[in-house]
């Protein structure tokens, strides 16, 4: 089923790739932060629990913010801005490494976060049927462990070779390169269904 939908594809593909940039993001701006805070500011726990506490207050607050966006923008601008908020903290840490503006760019990616998560339940809506819904939401993750799994370990194997800064690199723009045509090529499909 997954092989057959093209919808069903690359919804599942952008939610394996969202997953495992997103928590390696999430898991190594923690060791970032603990590594190059841990004498300044609160000192290296509390950065981190600070930081963090931060983007769950975002993370709680996420529906309401997206369901307002995409109120007033649609699913699109969803996908757009959702990606490049998710892109911003990897690259603050590689172009602008001071610990307020990673706090502030941890809560912007998990906002992000949120507006991809909630354009993909919009536009599965609308793209896939209520049996490809279920197969989307209940097998996706069974059925994405295995990439999920190795994507993960080869992004790790790439951050133990070259350095936390070069991983942030390939997160951010990797971000940016690999999830915007994904996104728009789904927003293009839709369109003209809808048509």
């Amino acid at each position: 089923s997954f092989l057959k939908n093209k919808y069903l594809l690359v919804l599942t593909t952008g939610m394996i790739i969202v997953s495992v940039f997103q928590s390696l993001i999430n898991s190594y701006t923690g060791i970032y932060v603990y590594e190059h805070f841990k004498n300044a500011w609160l000192g290296g726990f509390l950065n981190i629990s600070i930081m963090y506490s931060i983007a769950l207050i975002i993370a709680i607050l996420g529906p309401i913010i997206t369901s307002k966006v995409n109120k007033k923008m649609g699913v699109v601008p969803m996908f757009v801005f959702g990606a490049l908020l998710m892109a911003m903290l990897p690259l603050i840490i590689v172009y602008n490494s001071h610990y307020p503006a990673i706090v502030a760019a941890n809560a912007f990616s998990i906002l992000g976060v949120a507006l991809i998560g909630s354009a993909q339940s919009i536009l599965a809506s609308k793209v896939l049927s209520l049996e490809d819904r279920q197969n989307f939401y209940s097998a996706s993750g069974f059925i994405s462990i295995i990439p999920f799994t190795i994507l993960a370990i080869t992004l790790a194997y790439v951050a133990e070779m070259n350095g936390l800064i070069y991983l942030f690199k390939i997160l951010g723009l990797g971000t940016i390169a690999i999830l915007t045509p994904i996104y728009f090529l789904i927003v293009l499909w839709a369109s003209n269904k809808e048509q």
